[in-house]
């Protein structure tokens, strides 16, 4: 039985007992951990505030024999307000907390992944970026750091590049762009297969800028397609829209 600290994100909360609640945290050192804040519930509880999720916090942790590691200290890194005050801007924090949620291994160190999470959040929080092109760009780096990210600069079939053939269609299982030629996918527009390359070659910021842009939802779409064609399963915060600050599951 041992205490340390360590940075984290918190994903998601649910209710133990009369006033207890189970935090789940992606940790910068020690992948994702469930934790439990005892007494938070209460209308005294000092730290309930500063364990909303998306939160970012410095945390000092009591790891015992059991699954649950408890809080005992926890002060606030970064809040995000202007995400948390703005609904699309917090679905689309969400969205992001799930997909995390879902590749983060328990105590497995990410600490990549965690970093890419909190600068996601800080492009979010700015009011001038444009949600669904950093939930775009969030999902793409993703599965660029899972060695799965589509293809958007040649044919997945016949392999022939961008300068060669137009690449009209986009089917993540073949592995992204495909030619008109092959005809086969979703179809998508030029612009939308540009700023997706662009993305993936480290152009995000310049994408960024471009506001507001011409196919953000575009590419919004076939960036969320893709992860949850890696994930196998859909992401609930953007199929049903509403808001899962807690859960029961």
């Amino acid at each position: 039985m041992s205490a340390y600290k360590t940075k984290a994100i918190v994903l998601r909360t649910y209710k133990l007992g009369e006033a207890d609640r189970i935090i789940v945290l992606a940790s910068k050192d020690n992948g994702k951990i469930r934790t439990v804040a005892k007494g938070i519930r209460k209308t005294t509880s000092r730290i309930s505030g500063r364990l909303e999720p998306l939160s970012e916090v410095s945390l000092q942790l009591w790891k015992g024999k059991g699954d649950l590691q408890t809080i005992n200290q926890v002060e606030t890194i970064n809040s995000f307000r202007c995400v948390k005050t703005d609904l699309e801007r917090l679905n689309t924090g969400l969205a992001m907390a799930e997909a995390i949620d879902q590749l983060l291994q328990d105590e497995n160190p990410q600490e990549d992944m965690y970093t890419m999470f909190s600068k996601a959040l800080q492009w979010l929080d700015n009011k001038t970026h444009d949600p669904s092109l950093v939930l775009a760009g969030f999902y793409l780096k993703l599965l660029t750091l899972e060695g799965t990210s589509p293809t958007a600069t040649s044919c997945s079939i016949c392999n022939l590049g961008y300068n060669e053939v137009d690449l009209t269609y986009f089917d993540y299982k073949k592995g992204g762009t495909i030619c008109s030629g092959c005809y086969e996918g979703e179809p998508i527009s030029q612009n939308a297969v540009t700023a997706i390359r662009a993305m993936l070659n480290g152009g995000l910021g310049k994408i960024l800028s471009i506001s507001p842009h011409p196919c953000s939802r575009e590419i919004e779409h076939f960036a969320t397609i893709s992860m949850e064609t890696h994930l196998d399963r859909r992401l609930k915060s953007m199929r049903t829209g509403k808001i899962y600050l807690s859960t029961t599951s």
